[in-house]
């Protein structure tokens, strides 16, 4: 990794996920058609993700290919053969809602409502603004 390389990674919902390829991708170049073209060229593809450097991958299976758009790097939606669990979907998820509940003490309590969206703004190395 380089701390000025991100990709846009994300779950779209429990069956579908929004992956972008290396940069060298697209779809004139060998490893862009390996993708576009694999519901009819034989490969098939796992999805493997972490949420940050240095933390273990988690296996989420088998997907095949729903869209390819995009050039240098594409972006491609996955069809997952198993549903994401619960949890793996919160943590890829670009829009979560969070209600937390607690009780310091018999006399206090709180509840606090998140909404969290992720949002990127800005150039960097993998994408120009």
């Amino acid at each position: 990794y380089h701390d000025r390389i991100s990709y846009h990674d994300y779950a779209i919902s429990v069956e579908r996920f929004h992956w972008q390829t290396q940069n060298s991708a697209g779809p004139d170049t060998p490893s862009g058609r390996r993708y576009a073209e694999s519901s009819t060229n034989g490969w098939q593809f796992q999805l493997f993700v972490r949420p940050r450097k240095g933390d273990v991958y988690r296996a989420c299976g088998r997907v095949t290919l729903e869209s390819a758009e995009g050039d240098r790097p594409m972006s491609i939606v996955w069809k997952l053969q198993a549903s994401l669990p619960a949890r793996l979907f919160r943590e890829f998820s670009l829009l979560r809602l969070l209600l937390s509940y607690d009780r310091p003490n018999e006399d206090d309590s709180d509840r606090v409502l998140t909404l969290q969206y992720q949002v990127s703004f800005g150039a960097h190395g993998a994408h120009k603004f």
